[in-house]
């Protein structure tokens, strides 16, 4: 992440020489990563148009950029070290009530009345949230490897997992559906 502490957070991307408006507050770029784990066909198309008011016509540079952004300026994690993409550890809408209620707690920040929070700071503080917020407990449970665990530890954490498990993404769920359909008598695999 760029620093918030010596530079101001970007308002605009430069593309092909010139700066574009970019939609910076949280809430863009939560939707941009629901679009993202939703899968749609016309998912680049829609992100772009949800960061720019005006999209640029270098579509590749704007999509670039509009990742750069997403990623507060870092490469994306999945390009680092040839790892690959982490766990998803949180849903911003599954896990909502958890989220508003830390961001009140430890900031004193109401997020639903938060006129403009701009992402990159919205991600430095959801980052930097204390580990004693439910959000967090329920964070680590999901991220633990519980293959390293032995005993009652490994059983608790188990159990925890299942309870706070994160719903499938629509279109993995959609393709679930439809093997448990073929597999109960529609014998329709598509």
């Amino acid at each position: 992440m760029s620093s918030l502490i010596t530079t101001h957070a970007p308002l605009t991307v430069e593309i092909d020489g010139q700066a574009y408006p970019i939609r910076y507050d949280f809430r863009t770029s939560i939707q941009f990563e629901q679009l993202a784990l939703a899968g749609t066909e016309d998912m680049a198309l829609q992100a772009l148009e949800l960061y720019y008011p005006y999209i640029p016509q270098n579509l590749e540079a704007a999509a670039e950029k509009a990742i750069w952004f997403y990623t507060c300026g870092q490469p994306p994690l999945s390009t680092k070290n040839g790892c690959a993409a982490p766990k998803r550890i949180y849903d911003w809408d599954f896990d909502a009530p958890y989220i508003y209620a830390a961001f009140k707690h430890d900031y004193n920040i109401d997020l639903q009345e938060a006129p403009v929070l701009h992402w990159w700071a919205f991600r430095a503080l959801f980052d930097g949230l204390q580990s004693t917020n439910k959000i967090c407990e329920i964070m680590s449970f999901r991220a633990a490897d519980t293959a390293k665990m032995k005993g009652e530890q490994r059983k608790h954490y188990e159990a925890m997992q299942k309870l706070y498990a994160l719903p499938l993404p629509a279109a993995e769920q959609e393709k679930i559906d439809q093997i448990t359909a073929a597999l109960m008598g529609d014998g329709n695999l598509k």
